[in-house]
């Protein structure tokens, strides 16, 4: 289920970048979404510098695991 893990921060440098020390962790499970009122240096697709006023904007991240979506589309 997305959202069941919920985490919502005033200030970060990226959400992916949150996402990502979490799964070296091993601390991250499938839906969890990550949300910021701001992020410092917020990512686009393709590496793409992401600006979005403070606390004007969504900024966050969902994490989907793969093998849980194909797992899915094959009970389809």
């Amino acid at each position: 289920m997305i959202g069941r893990k919920f985490t919502y921060l005033e200030q970060l440098n990226s959400t992916n970048n949150y996402f990502a020390n979490k799964l070296l962790e091993h601390k991250i499970e499938h839906g969890s979404v990550i949300m910021a009122g701001e992020q410092t240096l917020g990512k686009g697709q393709r590496g793409a510098k992401w600006d979005a006023e403070p606390f004007k904007n969504l900024t966050l991240s969902v994490y989907l695991e793969i093998t849980i979506l194909q797992l899915a589309m094959e009970l389809i």
